[in-house]
């Protein structure tokens, strides 16, 4: 058996740790092979034994609010007696795993009873032969062979010598010793189960007190340092590292609990981390296939039961390697990046040369001064973040996002092209929004493309973000190495996305790759990309955790995302959190941005804008950048109380002014819009019947002295993101059986959902507060014409 690390799967079988180096890329892979075989580090057992170590850290629930770790001094003394061992390059030995095991039977509420079934000294109340050590040193039991369990020599043998199908070979079928171990089995099986029904009733009570282990998993990068090669060797290595244990923490464990024996069979079975061994197997209770077909002793279950109940997660760490050196090896050395702590990502870093040519940069500074939300801020106190948040949290997740992709290839993302595809992406998500005027869509909706028709030129903050990326872009090739003339191109399309899908088969993985990342920050075919994903996270923030908005955490689905054909496809067991995307979309779309109140705001200060426009000429500055740099949410409302105060008899200004104070101090003043009333529409020809004749002219012909000026007609459109169409008939999914290929999911796959999947929310406001009464009257007598028996809408309305 001969099993490696893959492009999909970080998993480690049985390979020597030179197959298990070339699939990182490193520089100087043979200097460190030779390096480590001179430790007699062979193995990738051995490997991940010399680099790692691992403790269980106690922790108390200290209130219904907040669990505080509480790190026990027992436990920091085996953290280090542990740590020693490695350094001195020995293997787990029975002591140690002794005192782990007694921690998690304590965390069970074993109490360490010698006469309960444990590990602790490697007898059990199963009936097993003294000589069957349970510690993971030697096995003599009937046919134990002397193999040592926690060796690469122990691969392949289950712990009561039983061979890996679990059946022996040599055994003929009426053979009595056969007979004899069969009911052996059985025996076990029933152990089995009764030591686990009453471990998960003690972990129960222990559970209710808040008593719980995390299980944590240390790179010792005091190791990683002393390797013979380059910095970003190292660096690669800790990150393969780090990767390798996150999805292969029941490796990890079978690793330091002298149990590498039994990883095979966990490969066999397709189970590879803790949760899903927990979920599967034991709260299962398929004890029969744990001892037939995995061939683990009562002793090893004992073992593992007492350590997957106990563990509610697990933690990963390694201090940064670059902060390991000694002074002298760094004097002439330089930080290479700056971190940012931000309330959604937590911290997240940038190069240097990031900071200063992009970050750093006028036109990225100024998304300081845009509100994310618009006029929000006015209805949800706490809609305060702004563009510039928003932006370095889609650089963040663009990059992430890709260097997910790239070890999906097993491909790194830190040389060669994909370097530079890695760079062109993390800019182009910190550049996506530059485009955007004073407080966002508000300004482009509202105030530059009021009332146009659909053929009409439409200004857009994504043209003008091409633009202003261009502009800095072309600035910083002449300065360095870094970008060259192509890349200009690279990144006006990364923020544009691709216009058509084509399926890009039988390529190299590197162009099929190049080809998706287009649609990591702005995906046109299903609206999937990273942008959404900061900010249905981050505006859900607005309101209290579990509150009345929805919550998202897009991890899980970049996590499960691959690139198949040059598409960006999802792993189909997560088509239920994709599908979570749209609704969180949707709800926030009808609770948030469509807020009526929002709204009314967003008409007033745009009504405002709009009257002073003659003056201030904003709309024409948006073809100088010098003059668009300085257009922020403050610097226009300055300019219009700046005039009102110097011309004090100028109407337009006044009455720009008066609008602008409504939304921002004064809501209840005669200058406020009020809202009359508003109809919910999701047949898509109502909704068509509807817009073909309500508009302000017709409805004010209802009431005698309302004027079509006194009225506004607000269309609210809300969907899933793609129009009236099924969104998850854009989403490329993957099964874990196939991951080579793509596929449409079926409807069988994706549960409850709409039956419309656009609605259109039709709003009434009134400018004019004297005449309010007048524009609900005539509202109500359109609303009785079109709904009417005698009119098409009512017969259709009937009909469906």
């Amino acid at each position: 058996m001969n099993m490696q690390c893959n492009k999909t799967n970080p998993t480690c079988e049985i390979s020597s740790v030179k197959d298990f180096l070339r699939n990182i890329c490193l520089d100087q892979e043979d200097k460190i092979v030779q390096n480590l075989e001179l430790r007699n580090v062979k193995t990738v057992y051995d490997f991940l034994r010399h680099v790692s170590y691992l403790t269980v850290t106690s922790c108390t629930g200290m209130n219904n609010d907040e669990n505080v770790d509480i790190t026990s001094q027992s436990n920091v003394k085996f953290a280090s007696a542990h740590e020693s061992i490695f350094q001195n390059g020995v293997s787990v030995n029975g002591k140690l795993t002794q005192q782990l095991a007694q921690q998690l039977a304590q965390h069970n509420g074993d109490g360490g009873n010698p006469g309960e079934a444990q590990l602790c000294n490697g007898h059990t109340s199963a009936g097993r032969e003294k000589g069957d050590r349970c510690n993971g040193v030697q096995r003599n039991g009937p046919q134990g062979g002397g193999k040592l369990a926690n060796g690469v020599s122990g691969i392949g043998v289950s712990s009561n010598g039983v061979s890996s199908n679990g059946m022996d070979g040599s055994a003929g079928r009426d053979d009595p010793a056969a007979h004899s171990e069969s009911t052996q089995a059985c025996k076990e099986i029933a152990a089995m189960r009764d030591y686990y029904e009453q471990a998960r009733e003690k972990r129960s009570g222990a559970e209710k007190k808040g008593e719980y282990v995390y299980f944590d998993m240390y790179i010792k990068s005091e190791v990683i340092k002393t390797l013979p090669t380059t910095d970003r060797d190292k660096e690669r290595l800790i990150n393969y590292i780090y990767k390798v244990m996150d999805v292969n923490d029941l490796l990890m464990m079978c690793i330091h609990f002298g149990l590498p024996h039994l990883w095979p069979k966990f490969e066999q079975s397709n189970i590879r981390n803790v949760e899903l061994f927990k979920r599967i197997i034991i709260e299962g209770r398929k004890f029969e296939r744990v001892k037939n077909e995995m061939g683990i002793s009562f002793s090893e279950f004992v073992q593992i039961v007492n350590f997957t109940l106990s563990v509610k997660k697990k933690r990963i760490f390694c201090n940064n390697i670059f902060s390991q050196f000694d002074p002298c090896d760094c004097k002439n050395k330089k930080k290479h990046t700056k971190t940012i702590c931000d309330k959604i990502h937590q911290f997240i870093e940038f190069d240097n040369w990031t900071f200063k040519n992009i970050i750093d940069n006028p036109f990225f500074q100024r998304l300081r001064n845009l509100s994310q939300l618009g006029v929000c801020q006015f209805v949800y106190p706490g809609a305060t973040h702004t563009r510039f948040e928003h932006s370095l949290g889609v650089g963040y997740l663009s990059a992430k996002y890709f260097a997910h992709l790239c070890n999906r290839y097993n491909l790194s993302p830190y040389s060669g092209e994909l370097n530079k595809m890695l760079r062109c992406v993390q800019i182009a998500g910190l550049c996506h929004d530059l485009g955007h005027g004073p407080f966002s869509h508000t300004f482009e909706s509202f105030f530059m493309n009021y009332k146009k028709e659909e053929t009409d030129h439409k200004w857009n903050h994504a043209s003008m973000s091409l633009k202003i990326v261009e502009h800095v872009i072309e600035n910083l090739i002449d300065q360095d190495d870094v970008l060259d003339s192509t890349d200009i191109k690279i990144i006006k399309k990364l923020i544009k996305g691709r216009e058509h899908h084509k399926s890009v088969c039988g390529v190299d993985p590197v162009d099929s790759l190049i080809e998706a990342s287009y649609d990591i920050i702005c995906n046109n075919r299903n609206g999937l990309d990273a942008d959404k994903f900061d900010y249905l996270q981050r505006d859900a923030t607005i309101a209290p955790p579990n509150g009345t908005l929805p919550s998202l955490n897009c991890n899980r689905i970049i996590s499960q995302s691959s690139v198949i054909n040059g598409h960006i496809t999802y792993n189909v067991k997560e088509i239920h959190p994709v599908w979570t995307v749209y609704m969180n979309r949707f709800s926030l779309f009808k609770q948030v941005y469509t807020h009526r109140k929002v709204r009314v705001m967003e008409l007033m200060l745009c009504d405002g804008f709009r009257l002073a426009d003659d003056i201030f000429k904003w709309s024409e500055s948006l073809h100088d950048l010098d003059a668009f740099l300085d257009l922020t949410d403050s610097s226009i409302i300055y300019d219009i109380k700046k005039r009102a105060n110097k011309h004090k008899y100028d109407e337009k200004v006044q009455k720009s002014l008066n609008l602008i104070n409504s939304v921002i101090h004064d809501r209840n003043s005669n200058h406020a819009y009020k809202y009359i009333s508003e109809i919910n529409l999701s047949e898509p020809q109502l909704i068509k019947y509807l817009k073909d004749i309500a508009n302000e002219e017709r409805i004010a012909r209802y009431a005698h002295g309302l004027s079509p000026d006194d009225i506004i007609i607000d269309w609210n459109y809300l969907n899933y993101g793609m129009g009236a169409n099924d969104p998850l008939d854009s989403v490329y999914f993957y099964s874990s059986d196939n991951e080579d290929e793509a596929f449409i999911a079926h409807k069988e796959y994706r549960g409850t959902h709409p039956r419309y999947f656009e609605e259109c929310n039709v709003r009434l406001y009134c400018k004019n507060k004297m005449v309010a009464h007048l524009a609900k009257d005539a509202h109500n007598k359109f609303l009785s014409d079109v709904f009417s028996e005698s009119s098409p809408l009512y017969k259709k309305k009937i009909v469906k």
